[in-house]
């Protein structure tokens, strides 16, 4: 199987347990597990087949951290981005002049971030189109990637989808607003509420939209 239609990503910061952000990803026979310690530093483990897990050793801590299906994107201590794992793409190719970010995440072959001024760059594999922002998307605050779509939350708490449209993974409900977090699968998206419910759209495969009649309000979603 090439990839799954199940993964998840996360670039989540840190809690007080000391444990700052937990990640699994799952594509294919491909799984990854990472964590930051309480000390920024960042531990990987799980198929190691493009060097995925093989933690650089002059990365130091970091701020934010997230997975794709075979490379990774961290936030290091001075606010640049660094990828390290699959390449074929470019995907570990950080534009030189990309300067700080705010935010990460990494698809099936792209990675993609917000600039310090709230603007989405992303580099790697474009099939699809899904590295070019739309150009009235304004300011971002959030990103997720998935396969091969990206999904932002702008400013204003609207969703904006760009990218591979099969599944509906770029089409979030009429009327969405008042997010204030998103997460994106291999073909589909989400998005908490600042009420706590949770939003989805796209790919309905295992029953990824079927939320349990007593969750209640939401803090995090992945």
């Amino acid at each position: 199987m090439e990839h799954s239609k199940q993964t998840g990503r996360t670039d989540r910061l840190f809690t007080r347990s000391g444990l700052v952000a937990a990640f699994l990803a799952t594509g294919g026979v491909v799984a990854v597990a990472q964590t930051a310690q309480a000390d920024g530093l960042v531990r990987c483990w799980g198929n190691n087949n493009y060097g995925q897990c093989d933690v650089p050793t002059d990365l130091g801590p970091v701020r934010k951290i997230a997975a794709g299906n075979y490379h990774t994107i961290a936030i290091q201590s001075n606010g640049l981005a660094r990828c390290w794992g699959r390449n074929d793409s470019g995907e570990c190719n950080v534009p030189t002049d990309l300067g700080l970010v705010t935010h990460v995440s990494a698809g099936y072959g792209h990675s993609v971030v917000i600039t310090l001024s709230g603007s989405v760059r992303a580099w790697g594999d474009n099939s699809f189109q899904r590295l070019v922002t739309p150009s009235d998307l304004g300011i971002a605050i959030d990103i997720a990637a998935g396969d091969f779509h990206t999904v932002a939350l702008r400013a204003d708490g609207t969703v904006r989808c760009w990218g591979y449209p099969g599944f509906g993974g770029n089409s979030p409900p009429a009327g969405l607003s008042g997010v204030i977090q998103i997460a994106a699968g291999a073909y589909s998206g989400l998005a908490l509420c600042q009420d706590g419910s949770v939003r989805g759209w796209g790919e309905r495969g295992d029953g990824a939209f079927w939320q349990p009649t007593d969750l209640g309000p939401v803090k995090q979603i992945t």
